[in-house]
């Protein structure tokens, strides 16, 4: 067997067409200038709002996780001006903007705000990423924003594509340009063809210092990207290795197609109801599942959980108004361009974090409440939980307050959960007292009125 090795310097996916265009790299010296007025001749490498992500998910090994910090810092060095400049992280689900844009931003703070980034054994998901973003990117520019994001694994199509959804929705308006570096083996510069008009550098090579061909200034696009295509497809080698041809034939709505078909020979599990497009079953309200994604369940409990949230959602339409969160993971919002089964297929591969917290529950509800126009149709949200100590409850009650004009019902996991100590927060209750039992006591009785179906907000309880 010959194992084919290749170097691809850049990707450019036209906005246009499918066709990959190939760039050659640059050098670049940046000289630092100073001013009280700066002009844009005094950016280094040019007048352009900076975002930078890394991915600190359990993708790359230790050993790559720094080398991803120590090239980032190398490149923000490079840069003026570090008040345009802001950093995050992220991992499945969600992440965080930890040096936001400011005028009191230094260089030095900067750095040091990389140096305190800390892996975590959270899986990764493209779509983390997408929602730091929508997080933190202000409607109103008149500087056009580079968005650098570390890519560290491509092979989940679903996540891909969600991120595809919510970048298409939230970003692209805005004037959010993407450029992508993948790092590490488990990335395909092809699986982000949905993406038709972001830059790819590839590092799928970590023992190099840094990406083959790295351009500062293209990656923050300083420089004109080219308007010419070389054919469908683009032909890249290193010295005496076989040329390796990369197809981009397959667009973004062919990915999609490959993605359904894939979803319906999946799990046996999943369910879906078919109505005309304007029916709202079983109501028209916003719907948010707070999945219990904590260590608190055994295996079993927990797959039993999921699937029968699965198998609820199945029953609902309009899957824009349908969000599935945890307290560690936040795979759905609502608006998330998914379908039902996308959605459900989400669901069951959901994982087991860390203890039980309600503030994060709170936390990821407020989060999706607040990038959400709900236009004052009802708000149903449904909280699992199996744990109701003083520190699973620690906290939320700081969270509580911001989520008005919805209706919470807690539904309670096992025997061991006391619900008075949630009426601070809500009087709605449905017990699942039997997780053998493949759903809740009397759920079909309630299940109106927990998805806010009655239509009455609540302030408060």
């Amino acid at each position: 067997m010959h194992i084919h090795y290749y170097i691809l310097q850049l990707y450019y996916f036209s906005a246009n067409s499918s066709h990959i265009t190939l760039t050659s790299p640059k050098s670049t010296s940046p000289t630092l200038t100073t001013g009280s007025t700066p002009s844009a001749g005094d950016y280094v490498p040019c007048q352009v709002l900076i975002t930078t992500l890394v991915d600190i998910s359990n993708a790359l090994s230790v050993d790559q996780f720094q080398k991803q910090l120590t090239f980032t810092k190398n490149f923000i060095t490079e840069i003026n001006h570090p008040e345009r400049i802001q950093y995050g992280a992220y991992y499945e689900g969600n992440g965080n903007m930890t040096y936001k844009w400011n005028d009191t931003n230094t260089q030095a703070g900067l750095l040091q705000a990389i140096d305190d980034t800390k892996r975590t054994s959270i899986p990764t998901s493209l779509a983390g990423a997408m929602r730091v973003l929508s997080n933190n990117a202000p409607q109103n520019r008149t500087i056009p924003e580079s968005t650098i994001i570390f890519v560290t694994d491509t092979t989940n199509s679903i996540q891909i594509q969600q991120a595809v959804n919510l970048y298409n929705s939230l970003l692209k308006g805005r004037g959010v340009r993407l450029t992508f570096i993948l790092a590490g083996n488990k990335t395909d510069a092809n699986a982000l063809s949905g993406f038709n008009d972001t830059i790819i550098f590839n590092w799928q090579n970590m023992n190099l210092a840094q990406p083959v061909g790295w351009d500062l200034s293209a990656a923050l696009r300083c420089t004109p990207l080219p308007s010419t295509t070389i054919g469908s497809t683009i032909t890249t080698s290193a010295t005496q290795s076989p040329s390796t041809i990369i197809s981009t034939q397959a667009s973004s709505s062919t990915m999609t197609s490959q993605t359904s078909t894939s979803l319906s020979t999946q799990s046996t599990g999943i369910q879906s109801f078919t109505t005309p497009t304007s029916g709202y079953i079983p109501c028209q309200s916003w719907i948010s599942f707070g999945i219990d994604d904590s260590n608190v369940l055994d295996p079993n409990s927990f797959i039993t959980q999921l699937n029968f949230i699965s198998s609820a959602i199945g029953n609902i339409t309009h899957p824009e108004r349908i969000a599935a969160i945890g307290a560690f993971s936040q795979p759905v919002p609502w608006n998330s361009g998914l379908t039902i089964p996308e959605i459900q297929t989400a669901v069951t591969q959901m994982f087991k974090g860390g203890p039980y917290s309600l503030r994060n529950q709170f936390a990821a509800l407020l989060t999706t409440l607040q990038a959400t126009s709900l236009n004052n149709i009802p708000v149903g949200a449904l909280i699992f939980i199996s744990d109701t100590s003083d520190s699973a409850l620690a906290g939320a009650d700081q969270l509580f307050n911001l989520l008005t004009n919805i209706r919470i019902t807690f539904v309670l996991l096992g025997n061991s959960v006391d619900s008075s100590k949630l009426t601070q927060f809500s009087s709605n209750f449905i017990n699942w007292s039997d997780l053998s039992q493949p759903k809740p006591d009397n759920w079909d009785a309630l299940l109106n009125a927990a998805y806010g179906c009655n239509k009455t907000f609540r302030k408060s309880i």
